[in-house]
């Protein structure tokens, strides 16, 4: 209000008119303020409604997924009993094609597929992914099953994670077993890296052996020298063993930067670890220099006392 008197003083206005000016300018003022306020509110206003619009919509999508997840789930199962029921037919083309054998072979054969109907479901958290494999896959052998029939009978014993795998594969990946069987493994972390961890933090279980034990290490290692793809020769296990250790030392980022590319040979890596470290300047070591061990100095007194120099 000081302002606009001064204003109006200014203007050269007084008395009467002095004061109407003043208060006109002020519920001009006070005009704009209500107005500004008002502009104000609208816009929370919105604000809220666009948000509770976008909280709706997302609401809306996760219920779409679900629904499109649960038809998903639903038309897997349908696929599933459609190829059981396949499977069930070709038994009995089987078994009306094999009437004419000799009865003990005819009753050997239906004992092995009675024997590998009854495989067990796998059980996440109880089954070693691996281990679960090799038994199925012998039980479809002595069943004598298709291998392009082995994808959908193993998802029939799938639970859990191991049931996520399937259902995230493509048509022709989940018809595959080769393909399927490498997506259950790398999910379970049953690669080069993860056999390696496994060698490396294996401790004795309750109640196991030593023979149990070592056993057990043997085919960790072994399951890593097979999947890094190194031949078995002494030279190929010690660049292996090497190659990891080198790993290890390394500074995290270009450890990571040698395993993306899947570098084989000690030449190859170390060639790539040297061109990484000149693109940046850097060198492999600290800055600090430590000092190989050495053993102090002594000598031989008088009195035959051997004693250690400062």
């Amino acid at each position: 209000m000081a302002e606009f008197w001064a204003k109006g003083v200014e203007l050269g206005l007084k008395g009467k008119q002095l004061t109407e000016f003043v208060g006109s300018q002020t519920r001009l003022l006070a005009q704009r303020e209500e107005r500004q306020a008002q502009r104000e509110r609208e816009e929370r206003q919105a604000q809220r409604e666009r948000e509770e619009r976008q909280a709706q919509r997302e609401r809306e999508e996760r219920e779409a997924q679900r629904e499109e997840r649960q038809m998903e789930l639903k038309c897997l199962e349908l696929q599933i009993e459609m190829e059981m029921k396949r499977l069930e037919l070709q038994t009995e083309m089987v078994r009306v094609q094999n009437e004419h054998e000799a009865p003990r072979q005819r009753d050997n054969q239906q004992q092995m597929l009675h024997r590998a109907s009854k495989l067990p479901a796998f059980t996440e958290g109880k089954d070693q992914i691996d281990c679960y494999l090799a038994r199925f896959e012998r039980f479809a052998e002595s069943a004598r099953w298709q291998r392009d029939d082995w994808a959908i009978q193993l998802s029939t014993h799938l639970t859990g994670a191991a049931l996520e795998v399937y259902t995230r594969l493509s048509n022709d990946d989940a018809r595959d077993y080769d393909v399927l069987k490498e997506a259950l493994l790398r999910c379970y972390n049953f690669t080069e890296r993860g056999y390696r961890q496994r060698f490396r933090e294996c401790q004795p279980l309750s109640g196991e052996t030593p023979s149990q034990f070592v056993e057990r290490l043997s085919s960790y290692l072994q399951k890593w020298v097979e999947l890094s793809g190194e031949e078995q020769s002494y030279e190929n296990l010690r660049d292996l063993i090497v190659k990891e250790q080198f790993l290890n030392a390394c500074p995290k980022d270009l450890a990571t930067r040698l395993e993306e590319q899947k570098l084989r040979g000690l030449k190859d890596i170390t060639d790539a670890a040297e061109r990484y470290l000149i693109a940046h300047g850097r060198t492999l070591g600290t800055s600090k220099s430590t000092k190989p061990f050495q053993k102090k100095p002594t000598c031989q007194g008088s009195n035959g006392v051997r004693t250690i120099i400062q």
